[in-house]
């Protein structure tokens, strides 16, 4: 080859090459995606109007869901996904959003016989959990020793679409303890209920609360594939929805990171995130260093119990809300927060209490405020993320 042709060639392969990755100038080979999603989770989030690809794997592991097509489970805004496509051979799906509308979604795949083989949580927000996030460094004197702790905690639940005393936008989702997809979605301030689901047609979703666990040996594997449905296992397990065998696991202590303190594949954080310890809810204590200002949030000047809307946990200018949510009990009965006789809001960490067959939550009422009372898996409870370190 002579040098003429040599360089020639040379120019093609890089005409070529810049071709190949242009964004929609010269090449014409713009990406028909807003956002090509690479880093698996259970949780995405994705811009409204946008057109997503993601990966399909389960949860955040190298495992790739075998799948054959994938489907809108449910979204609690009507007309927010107006399309859902799997890419199957590819491992990968494509869901396309509304423009000007903020949500949460569940997206399913489903093998050749029609089961859910995994799901995933869109959150659908132009929110940067990365701004305002709740940082945290406090030592804690723990068997007469100063010891440290360090969280960087999104401002909001996970789902919630604001961070705002008395707005019914910063409820979030609901989850059991353990499971990666979500519930439910928290409704009215006055925490009347739940919100409705809808199809993608805009039809109702049916949900279930509180049904018995068939068979409780597989009740991961049930839970995973009946996203819609809260179980109850039954008095032999304290009312769980996992069993008591599976309860006392190391697989169970570590299905939300309370054993790794990292994001695991049953985590229903998005990537990069993961489902807090109570160590990070340690600001309700009052022996730490430096101390947190908490303001218990009340409508109407305190009147009564039934005017408390949470806490705010202030640190110099900025505060973070922490609502009085409500909550779905083992027996599928949903405890109003706001409005009741005696309202309290729980949030789930991620430590497990498996001989107890519970996990740890930050409860708060009125009156109090505890970094962790045990309570058992089949509550629905929202969550809130910390940034994995």
């Amino acid at each position: 080859m002579n040098k003429f042709v040599k360089t020639l060639a040379l120019a093609v392969m890089a005409f070529a090459a810049v071709a190949c990755n242009d964004e929609g100038g010269k090449g014409g080979n713009k990406s028909p995606y807003s956002a090509d999603i690479t880093t698996p989770a259970n949780c995405y989030i994705v811009a409204p109007g946008s057109t997503v690809r993601f990966v399909a794997n389960i949860g955040n592991s190298a495992e790739k869901a075998v799948f054959t097509t994938a489907e809108l489970t449910w979204q609690d805004v009507k007309g927010m996904v107006t399309k859902v496509d799997a890419q199957a051979a590819e491992g990968k799906v494509v869901v396309t959003l509304a423009s000007g509308i903020e949500g949460n979604a569940l997206v399913s795949v489903k093998d050749a016989e029609g089961k859910i083989v995994w799901n995933y949580h869109l959150w659908v927000t132009n929110y940067n959990p990365d701004e305002n996030a709740m940082v945290q460094n406090f030592t804690k004197p723990i068997d007469g020793v100063d010891t440290p702790f360090s969280f960087v905690m999104m401002d909001r639940h996970l789902g919630a679409m604001a961070n705002e005393v008395g707005s019914a936008a910063s409820l979030g989702l609901h989850y059991n303890w353990g499971r990666p997809a979500p519930l439910f979605a928290a409704g009215t301030i006055d925490n009347s209920g739940y919100k409705t689901y809808y199809t993608i047609e805009g039809d109702t979703v049916e949900t279930t609360l509180a049904a018995a666990v068939e068979d409780i040996a597989n009740c991961v594997a049930t839970a995973i594939a009946n996203p819609t449905t809260q179980y109850n296992g039954g008095s032999d397990c304290n009312f769980s929805w996992l069993s008591r065998d599976y309860a006392k696991t190391a697989e169970c202590d570590d299905m939300w990171g309370g054993v790794s303190n990292t994001q695991t594949k049953y985590d229903p954080c998005p990537a990069g995130w993961r489902v807090a310890p109570y160590h990070a809810f340690r600001f309700a204590n009052t022996d730490l260093t430096p101390n947190f200002e908490m303001v218990k949030e009340y409508t109407n000047n305190e009147v009564a119990n039934a005017n408390f809307l949470g806490i705010s946990v202030k640190m110099g200018e900025k505060s973070y809300y922490f609502p009085a949510g409500g909550e779905s009990g083992p027996n599928g009965k949903f405890g109003s927060g706001i409005g009741s006789t005696w309202p309290n809001g729980k949030v789930w960490s991620c430590v497990n209490d498996g001989d107890n067959c519970r996990a740890w939550a930050m409860t708060m009422t009125p009156s109090s405020v505890s970094h962790a009372g045990g309570t058992t898996y089949s509550y629905a409870l929202p969550v809130r993320c910390v940034k994995v370190q």
